[in-house]
């Protein structure tokens, strides 16, 4: 009856994993496909090219990410985690300063 508690399973560890380099593929690719009707669309304006250029680097960022925490890096896991946030905080602000 006075079991200790077990430890968490080595499945549950993957489990988690698995769950963190796919968030961060999906993103990744979600900002690539969002990048391509800016990139076909408005890049004639200087803003819609340089919006297309920068989905384009990010989601390559985040899927270069995703590869890094599926091979066990956990500083990539890390660096995603802050570039999600900043990107959140960032949303937030300017959710606020437009009114």
């Amino acid at each position: 009856m006075n079991r200790k508690p077990q430890p968490a399973s080595k499945s549950d560890a993957q489990k988690k994993l698995a769950a963190a380099y796919r968030a961060t593929y999906a993103i990744g690719v979600f900002l690539l496909f969002i990048g391509l009707p800016f990139a076909i669309f408005a890049a004639n304006t200087l803003e819609g090219a340089i919006a297309a250029v920068l989905l384009f680097i990010f989601g390559a960022v985040y899927v270069l990410l995703g590869w890094l925490v599926q091979r066990k890096l956990i500083v990539a896991l890390r660096i995603a985690v802050a570039i999600m946030v900043s990107n959140l905080l960032g949303g937030i602000y300017n959710v606020f300063q437009a009114g």
